[in-house]
């Protein structure tokens, strides 16, 4: 993916390149340092002494990744929002982002979300063993969700999440992180 991302960046480099060769120059000027002025679309760019680091001969690329998404219910979503949108009014430095809230609320209640999907895992009376249903792949929905990225939930978080899930029969982390916040905000 980051050397497609590169190619694109190239592309568009050497597209800009023809382009400014194939323009006519409209009343160009020249300055003292050598680079001319164009009335139309400015100083021409300066060259790069070196290659940008991540680039082709440059430093190794620097891995991004997308923060961890959920699907919320939109009623769960809007108090989401809200929650941080008061918080960023109050103090901007301060306030949290939609990934710290929901570790919060998870923290503030993992024994209660625990016992959540503990008892809706239901057991038999203990003389047979039976074989448990096989859970939902995905959860039904009566509107469509709103996705939400997790900004400020590291990979190693992202992967508790995930472990938890599990862990508690929760079937996903969206599951999860909905009956969290559904929790910590009183829903």
């Amino acid at each position: 993916m980051e050397s497609s991302v590169a190619e694109s960046d190239q592309r568009a480099q050497e597209f800009r390149h023809l382009q400014a060769v194939a323009e006519p120059f409209t009343d160009a000027s020249s300055r003292e340092d050598g680079r001319s002025i164009d009335k139309v679309r400015g100083p021409e760019p300066r060259k790069r002494s070196r290659p940008r680091e991540g680039r082709e001969g440059g430093a190794a690329p620097v891995s991004r990744t997308a923060p961890p998404e959920v699907s919320l219910s939109p009623a769960v979503y809007e108090e989401l929002r809200a929650l941080t949108l008061r918080e960023r009014a109050s103090n901007p430095t301060t306030a949290r982002s939609y990934g710290q809230v929901v570790l919060d609320a998870i923290e503030l209640h993992a024994v209660e979300l625990e016992a959540h999907w503990r008892a809706s895992g239901g057991s038999s009376g203990g003389l047979f063993q039976r074989k448990q249903a096989a859970g939902a792949r995905r959860r039904r929905h009566s509107e469509p969700q709103a996705r939400v990225p997790l900004a400020g939930v590291i990979a190693s978080d992202a992967k508790v999440l995930d472990q938890l899930a599990e862990q508690w029969g929760a079937g996903s982390r969206s599951a999860l992180v909905e009956q969290a916040l559904r929790l910590y905000l009183s829903l």
